[in-house]
């Protein structure tokens, strides 16, 4: 039986554009896309591909990041990334970083030199070796993608990279992301469904999913319709809603108040808490949409269920007793402190 996993033909290692090496060209099996090869051949600028082709931020999500081993001749760490842009996973990231020399060991240990801003840190322009590259048919119920094994080398540290790309993601993930902003609704549990129709180019089948089988109607079924059960009217100061404030001063709002939570998780000591709360301001400040409930803002990486909670009760009372209850005391403390 075949493998699910199809690899290309010996590959010549370097490319000369960036690195010491003579080769300036790379031929890659009919396997791939143009812009699949452009990731494949990729030596240290994933990112600004990535970045330049959507025209939005990317940020790393670090999955894991620790010691392996550690002998007098070499330390090894292992290390794990997302790359995410819009929101979404486009690259997963397994490194095996081998440190050979002392020095820079101790910006790693001592200095908190991140593993992946090492080359950077000391000026070093490594040696990019293409060591493998392939497609596979999916891991674990995943789409399928295609993926690269390279070795970027200095003086000192070597580190073996393994990169892999949901498949089409240059041209779907954006389908994607504008049609289940459309359709999330009548969509309810068939994202997965959705994703692996995008990847497989069943485009056919995704079309009997999303388009809807008829206009909401008086014939239509009950369950499509509106309620009609009377149901009591809301104060317009019960909610804070995006045609009242605007729909970037709201998330700019959330983004504050997300900011003041994480400063003072950092004066209690929280630094956990204060990572947490920073990192979803970070994320929610290049949101492209108005964040109307603490169930879209689930959707945003870095937000989990404390934090969605806290943009709910911001959104429905336009305040956080969390905050109103500190506030408060602070002026009870000036007042005591005054007399």
């Amino acid at each position: 039986m075949a493998s699910s996993t199809q690899k290309s033909a010996t590959i010549p290692g370097h490319l000369g554009d960036l690195m010491s090496a003579t080769e300036t060209f790379l031929s890659l099996p009919d396997l791939f896309t143009p812009l699949q090869r452009v990731l494949l051949t990729a030596n240290g600028n994933v990112q600004r591909i990535i970045s330049s082709y959507y025209n939005a931020p990317v940020t790393v999500d670090i999955l894991l990041n620790h010691k392996e081993s550690s002998t007098p001749a070499c330390t090894t760490f292992k290390r794990s990334v997302n790359i995410i842009v819009k929101n979404h996973v486009c690259c997963r990231a397994v490194s095996t970083v081998h440190i050979y020399n002392v020095e820079v060991l101790r910006l790693v240990e001592q200095d908190c030199v991140g593993i992946g801003q090492l080359f950077r840190y000391l000026n070093i322009l490594p040696e990019f070796t293409l060591v493998d590259v392939g497609r596979d048919d999916g891991v674990a119920g995943d789409v399928g993608g295609f993926w690269r094994h390279y070795i970027l080398s200095g003086n000192g540290f070597k580190c073996h990279i393994h990169e892999r790309f949901p498949d089409n993601w240059f041209r779907l993930l954006i389908l994607l992301t504008r049609l289940w902003s459309e359709h999330q609704t009548s969509l309810k549990g068939q994202k997965t469904k959705i994703l692996r129709l995008l990847y497989s180019r069943n485009h056919r089948r995704l079309a009997v999913i999303m388009l809807p089988k008829r206009p909401i109607s008086a014939k239509a079924d009950l369950d499509d319709q509106p309620s009609k059960k009377a149901r009591p009217a809301k104060k317009s100061s019960d909610k804070i809603t995006p045609k009242a404030n605007g729909g970037a001063n709201l998330n700019k709002r959330i983004t504050d108040v997300l900011e003041e939570l994480g400063k003072k998780e950092q004066s209690a000591g929280n630094v956990y808490k204060a990572n947490a709360y920073a990192k979803a301001a970070r994320n929610l400040a290049s949101y492209d949409k108005v964040i109307e409930s603490g169930k879209e803002a689930l959707r945003i990486v870095g937000v989990g269920e404390t934090i969605a909670n806290n943009i709910d009760e911001l959104l429905t009372t336009g305040k956080l007793a969390r905050l109103e209850k500190d506030k408060e005391n602070s002026h009870l403390t000036g007042q005591q402190d005054g007399k």
